[in-house]
Formats: C-alpha cells, sequence, structure tokens
C-alpha cells in the first residue's frame, strides 16, 4: 500500500550557495581531437537537494532515472528503528524542485530491498524489490516485490511473487517498448528465476 507524502521530511539546499562551486572537468579523448573548443573547462552544480529519511531510521537510495521531459525519479529504502522497512519514491522537476513523494510497504511489516528501478514509454514508474517476512507466527521467507505508479505516483499495482516458504529474490528489471516489465533473480539461492508482467500487473 502507499503511505503517503514525504515532502515534510525535505530539506532544500541553498542553490545560490552551491552554485559558487566549481569542479573542473577530466575527459580523456583522442590527442589529435584535444583543443580549447572540444569540452567544457569547468563543471557547474545545478542543484541538489537532501532527504533526511524517516523519524528515527534512515534512507537509502538505490537507483536514479530521468524520464523524456527531464524529470528524475529517485528511488531508496526507508529503514525504520523497528526493522521494518519501505520503498521511498522522489520525482524531481528539471529545476529541482519536487513534484512529488510516495512510499511503499507491505501492511504486515517485512525487512525490504528495493534494488531495480525503470520507466516505461509514457513514463510510468516500476520498481522492484525483495521483502522477508519478519513475523514470529509465519515461516521466515523472501518474496519479490513488483510496483508500478503512474507519471504522477499514483499506484498502478503492485503484486508479489514467491512460495510460503522460499527465499527469491530479485537482481535486475527490464521493460519492454510493450510496457510489459521483466524481473530477473534466484529461488532459494540456487536457481534463476524470471518473471513477466503485462502492463497491468497480470503474470505472462
Amino acid at each position: 500500500m502507499l503511505h503517503g507524502h514525504l515532502d515534510e521530511n525535505f530539506e532544500r539546499l541553498e542553490t545560490t550557495v552551491r552554485r559558487q562551486h566549481l569542479w573542473k572537468a577530466l575527459i580523456i579523448v583522442p590527442a589529435s581531437l584535444a583543443s580549447p573548443e572540444s569540452f567544457p573547462q569547468e563543471l557547474r552544480e545545478e542543484w541538489a537537494v537532501r532527504y533526511n529519511g524517516p523519524v528515527q531510521g534512515h534512507a537509502h537510495a538505490k537507483a536514479i532515472s530521468v524520464d523524456l521531459s527531464g524529470e528524475v525519479v529517485v528511488v531508496g529504502d526507508l529503514d525504520t528503528l523497528d526493522s521494518n522497512s519501505t520503498f521511498g519514491v522522489f520525482k524531481y522537476r528539471s529545476d529541482g524542485s519536487l513534484l512529488w513523494s510516495e512510499s511503499y510497504g507491505e501492511s504486515g511489516g517485512g525487512k525490504g530491498r528495493l534494488v531495480a528501478l525503470a520507466l516505461d514509454g509514457t513514463g510510468n514508474i516500476l520498481l522492484t524489490g525483495d521483502i522477508t517476512n519478519l513475523s514470529a507466527f509465519d515461516p521466515l521467507s523472501t518474496d519479490i516485490i513488483t510496483v508500478k505508479l503512474d507519471p504522477g505516483g499514483r499506484s498502478q499495482w503492485a503484486t508479489r511473487f514467491g512460495g510460503p516458504d522460499g527465499f527469491d529474490t530479485v537482481s535486475a528489471l527490464a521493460v519492454e517498448l510493450e510496457g510489459n516489465a521483466i524481473i530477473a533473480g534466484s529461488t532459494n539461492g540456487s536457481q534463476y528465476i524470471t518473471v513477466k508482467y503485462d502492463p497491468r500487473g497480470n503474470l505472462i
């Protein structure tokens, strides 16, 4: 389920100060092509933003992607001291201002690990990871979680793949031109597994 907006934990850095910092560019090109006009002399930081993480917890960025309009999507893990974790999704305009932020986690809790992010041709956001069940009343198991959001951050679907007592983990995610999502991972640490979903989240 989506847990809601994370805007209150954001801290915008002062970009007017940041813009004053310059870094020299190191660009390796063939000597025959090297000339003062062939590459920029300086790189300028355009903007920087920081997310402080949940209260009494930690945030770890895992992946980043840019859509066709130049908007930036960043995803990662949000861990709390009670060992539960959620996936955080943040989308920025091309100038660095926050468009929206959402989080996703299982209602029963668990230890999550976000692995991969991909955008389809219309800007929908797909992310995948795995969640380990930490309940004392259920067998210890790890399942693959895949979530699809529309460009505005609204949940389209979420699906969980795995057996009741297995260890299914994900390694990579790809999206076809038709919008199908393909997940690669392993089951019980010894076998490859490949899972494919159609644009509506149905297993193909």
